[in-house]
This record gives structure tokens, C-alpha cells and sequence, in this order.
């Protein structure tokens, strides 16, 4: 069976670089010109095609079908009731936007478990392209030079690459002086970008045998991911170590009680930040700029019952929204994943991905207690918290589902009848 050989490996593998190639501007904006940009959909597309066709096997999953078809029906509800001026466009936007989310539920809809193999299942593609930006972006940073392009056509591709110490972080090097540090970042857009990748090729990493190889890739990753100088990447880095330090020690209960609470606090911050005093607020002046975009865009959206359930089509509206009241160059943004997705699909599609992330964090304990992948999963999420990982959660959790394996004594067809 497909799943089996190397072939199968290399189709996982290039499907979740092709993801994470989407998700990089510097790739997309100077390939503009080319073919390139047009392409990688329907790429992304035939992978997937292939995929299924050459199998012999798969699971059907109706949980996986209805998850699916109902994430498909809110895009469509966020753009109907939502503020529209072109509501076929909105939908093609709304739907590459959550293309990594909408390719992660269709696999849990059709799920291709990969047998038990004497070798652990590498996906070999995901570290080598983990490895190529890691060594990239510690470049940028001994060097003190992007290398890459970080303007196309006159418009920033690159979020903030420079770090000017007491300041934070900055796009113009205009100001920049010249006390400051190149924040790694590969062609990902921002240390949040690759630190993201490079997490995903060490939990990757982590499902090969431990050798010398292994072991000094691994600190490459982690150098990577700490010359990203970027705090959301710090958090998550620190927080898979920990996750991985309780999974394996069997604490597979405990991790199920932090899932739920990171929802619960992710779906309640809004609450929390609106009633927060702007004094208390201004102590903290890293994460200001963060509290003050939700407050707002809390100001302005629209909360109508509509509006809560479905969302708001934010990510076709928010360059408008947030011209509403400031001058162009001064715009907030939501570095938050739960409030972006609120705002964008309301709360019935945070439902959604919600159960979908569950679905393969509780597949992936029961199959394999120890898995880096849920650690993975649960530090994109505290991510979450300082910024939108919404191609994130979508890559990851797609990664999860390709590292889950039934063996002589996991039966995956038995784990979806439960």
C-alpha cells in the first residue's frame, strides 16, 4: 500500500513544505512574475489527488466529514452576513486563507493510517526544508543582513527583521541606527515564520531514532529558533519542552486538561482585554500594541447574533477597518489567533477547529502516548495567545495526522468505532 513506501513519505513530506512555502512571502512576492504564484494551489491540490487515488486503503471518518462540510458552510455564512464587496472573491480569499485548516479536516474525513514499520516514519522532506531555512536564517543573523529582498514593488514583505535592543522590532532600516541585530528568519517572513518551521522540524526530528545526526541537526534548530528573537517563539519553544517533558512522563491526563484550558482562556481573553484598565495595560509596553488592536476592533466590528456564530469575513475587511479611524500607517492588527478566528468565523467556527485539533491530539495519545506532535500542537496554541497561527495550526495539525501509525497493538480502525 501506498502508505507504506517511499513514495507515500515524499507525498506527505512535499505537502507540508508546500504549505508552509504559501505561507511565505518572501517566496510568493518574488515569484510574483512567474508562474509560480498561480501554481502552487493546484499543486497543493494533485498532491492530494494523488494521494487518494494510489492509496488501496482508507478510514472514513463521518465526525471528519461533518467537521469539514461545516467549516465549508461558515466561510460561506461569514461572507454572506458579513461585510462583502465581492462575496465570490471574499470566499476564494477566506478559503486559501484556511487552506491548511480545510486540507487538515479533509484527512481527518479520509485517514490513511500509516502501518507499523521496524523504522520510524520520517518525513524527511519537512526536516531537510526545516534544516535549509534554520541555516538561512542564523545567516541573516551573523551577518546583520536580511540577504533576501525584504521590499517588492515598493511593498514590506518582511515583518519587522530588525531588532533594535530597548526598542523591540522595526521594518524600516532607516531607524535602525547602528546598534542592532537581523532576527533570523529565512524566507518565512518573521522569526515568528521560521521559529514556527523550525519547532515542526524538531518534533519531526524527535520521531527518529536519537544518533550524533539527529543530535546536531537538532541544535541547529534550536539555534534557529532562538536568534529568531521573538517572543511568541520563545514561549512556544519553552512550552513544547515542557509538554514533551509531561508526555514523557505518561501524564497524557494532565495534557488533556491544558488542551481545554487554552481554549477556554483563548475564547475568553476578548472579555478579559476589554476590561482591563488602559493604565495596567501601558506597564506592559510589549504586548500594548497587541491589547490595543483588540480593543479596537473591538470598538468598531459589528456583534450582532449573526456576527458571533458565523464571524465577519475579517480577513477580506480588516485593511478597511482599521483605516476606519487612524491614518494608514498606523494600523492595529489582532495578534491573537482565537480573536482573529472569532472575528473571522465566530464562535461556530472556532467549534470546529476546536474538535478537529482534539480529534488528532486524541488519535496521536492513543496511538503513540509520547508523541512530540501533541506537544507540538498544544505550544501553537500558547503561540496563539501573542499571535495569529492560523496557517500554523492548520500545517501542524496536518503533520500530526501524517506521523499517526497503527501497529500489531494499535488498531486505528478500532480507536475510530470508539
Amino acid at each position: 500500500m501506498i502508505q507504506n513506501n517511499k513514495f507515500s513519505k515524499i507525498i506527505q513530506s512535499t505537502i507540508i513544505v508546500t504549505l508552509f512555502i504559501m505561507t511565505s512571502p518572501t517566496i510568493v512576492q518574488i515569484t510574483r512574475i512567474t508562474i509560480l504564484n498561480k501554481l502552487v494551489v493546484p499543486f497543493l491540490l494533485m498532491l492530494f489527488v494523488m494521494y487518494y487515488v494510489f492509496s488501496t486503503r482508507f478510514l472514513v471518518n463521518v465526525q471528519g466529514f461533518f467537521l469539514l462540510t461545516s467549516f465549508l458552510l461558515v466561510i460561506l455564512f461569514s461572507v454572506v452576513l458579513g461585510q462583502s464587496s465581492s462575496a465570490l472573491s471574499d470566499v476564494k480569499t477566506l478559503f486559501i486563507y484556511y487552506l491548511p485548516s480545510i486540507a487538515m479536516m479533509m484527512l481527518l474525513f479520509l485517514l490513511f493510517p500509516n502501518t507499523h514499520e521496524k523504522k520510524e516514519h520520517i518525513l524527511n522532506l519537512v526536516i531537510l526544508f526545516g534544516m535549509l531555512e534554520a541555516i538561512l536564517g542564523i545567516l541573516q543573523f551573523v551577518l546583520r543582513s536580511p540577504i533576501l529582498p525584504i521590499v517588492v514593488n515598493g511593498q514590506q514583505i518582511v515583518s519587522s527583521i530588525y531588532y533594535v535592543p530597548g526598542s523591540g522590532g522595526t521594518g524600516d532600516s532607516s531607524i535602525i541606527g547602528s546598534s542592532y541585530l537581523v532576527r533570523a528568519s529565512g524566507t518565512m517572513g518573521s522569526g515568528l515564520g521560521l521559529g514556527i518551521l523550525c519547532l515542526s522540524s524538531l518534533a519531526t526530528l524527535s520521531l527518529r531514532k536519537k544518533s550524533r545526526l539527529t543530535t546536531i541537526l537538532e541544535l541547529v534548530l534550536c539555534i534557529a529558533i532562538i536568534l529568531t528573537l521573538t517572543g511568541a517563539i520563545y514561549a512556544g519553544f519553552f512550552s513544547f519542552l515542557i509538554f514533551r517533558y509531561l508526555l514523557l512522563h505518561k501524564s497524557t491526563r494532565l495534557i488533556k486538561y491544558v488542551y481545554y484550558l487554552l481554549w477556554f482562556i483563548g475564547v475568553s481573553i476578548e472579555w478579559f482585554i476589554a476590561h482591563i484598565p488602559q493604565y495596567i495595560i501601558s506597564l506592559f509596553p510589549t504586548i500594548e500594541s497587541r491589547f490595543n488592536g483588540i480593543q479596537y476592533y473591538q470598538s468598531i466590528l459589528n456583534y450582532s447574533l449573526s456576527s458571533r456564530f458565523f464571524g465577519q469575513n475579517f480577513t477580506n475587511n480588516w485593511q478597511s477597518l482599521a483605516n476606519a479611524t487612524l491614518n494608514i500607517n498606523n494600523r492595529y492588527v489582532v495578534d491573537n489567533f482565537f480573536m482573529y478566528t472569532f472575528y473571522n468565523v465566530g464562535i461556530f467556527g472556532i467549534i470546529i477547529l476546536f474538535f478537529a485539533y482534539k480529534n488528532i491530539m486524541d488519535w496521536q495519545l492513543k496511538t503513540n502516548s509520547t508523541s512530540p506532535m501533541v506537544a507540538l500542537q498544544l505550544s501553537v496554541l500558547m503561540m496563539g495567545f501573542a499571535n495569529n497561527v492560523s496557517s500554523a495550526f492548520g500545517i501542524v495539525g496536518i503533520l500530526a495526522l501524517f506521523s499517526i501509525r497503527s501497529s500489531k497493538d494499535v488498531n486505528l480502525e478500532e480507536i475510530l468505532r470508539e
